[in-house]
């Protein structure tokens, strides 16, 4: 079955190259940049002092090769979604199943709204990577997707298992969004506002206060929407940061590059529904507002 990875920035040309890995056929549609690379050289993966290169993934900046696909990694930023969706119509058949692999509550949402003759699966990822050059990417921890537990029973998610990627599945998807969403607002905002990695982040003074502070108003904001949340999240989010002091948020990422972030699916989602339910979120607010102050209009 070939699966075609669209918008494949870092996420995408990850684990696009660790399908390809596993044997899968696997195309990457993304930037002129990486396709010109990834075609000359191979996909790069980058761990540690070591770059090995993947030759059996193919790339290309066409939309069409999405024409035959089986299955779609749908990997554009919030506010490509629009596009995704068009090109997902016009090049797919119908029924071809997308898995969404997108930050947010509600990214996976607006795609299955504009893609009614397909059947959209939201997938959370944990991973800590990042585009180190043209057609390379820096992988410095974690290669799990989560999916709904449903997706065991699938045609396709044969495709997704082997020795590579780590697979976790959910019987709550809601809940297991929530927890990714609240992982994002403690740490997107800060690292992109102070450009700095997580470990950076951990030696100033009283950053801790301000995670928590940031934890505490995305719980309370979660259970005013009727989702509890566990509090051992808050150690997770601990060990994402001892575990991975090197990585530098997807946001501060952007912000580097001179991009649109995805601030608003992160804290500025937060503020809304806040607002929406009377709940306090003085910390998100700032950071977002921060965020989006140094943003590129």
């Amino acid at each position: 079955m070939k699966i075609a990875v669209l918008g494949a920035g870092a996420v995408g040309c990850f684990f696009g190259g660790l399908l390809a890995e596993q044997g899968q056929s696997v195309i990457l549609i993304t930037r002129p940049a990486h396709a010109e690379a990834i075609t000359s050289q191979g996909l790069g993966i980058h761990e540690g002092e070591r770059t090995r290169f993947i030759h059996a993934v193919k790339a290309t900046t066409d939309s069409s090769a999405l024409a035959d696909a089986g299955l779609v990694l749908c990997c554009v930023k919030a506010d490509q979604v629009v596009q995704a969706a068009e090109a997902i119509r016009t090049y797919t058949h119908h029924g071809v199943p997308v898995l969404a692999l997108q930050n947010g509550l509600t990214s996976a949402d607006h795609l299955a709204n504009r893609l009614p003759d397909h059947q959209v699966w939201p997938v959370l990822v944990y991973a800590a990577i990042g585009m180190k050059a043209a057609g390379i990417v820096a992988h410095r921890g974690g290669h799990t997707l989560c999916l709904d537990q449903r997706a065991r029973a699938t045609s396709w998610h044969p495709s997704l298992v082997g020795e590579l990627i780590a697979l976790d599945h959910s019987d709550d998807m809601t809940a297991a969004r929530w927890r990714k969403l609240i992982v994002n607002c403690v740490l997107n905002a800060l690292s992109a506002v102070a450009q700095k990695s997580y470990g950076e982040l951990m030696q100033v003074p009283s950053m801790m206060d301000v995670m928590d502070a940031l934890f505490y108003e995305c719980a309370a904001v979660a259970a005013a929407c009727e989702v509890a949340i566990d509090p051992g999240l808050r150690d997770d989010i601990l060990h994402i940061v001892r575990t991975m002091p090197e990585q530098y948020s997807s946001t501060a990422q952007d912000i580097a590059r001179g991009r649109v972030t995805e601030i608003e699916e992160f804290n500025g989602f937060i503020m809304q529904k806040g607002r929406e339910h009377q709940v306090p979120t003085p910390v998100n607010t700032t950071l977002y507002t921060l965020t989006k102050a140094i943003e590129v209009p």
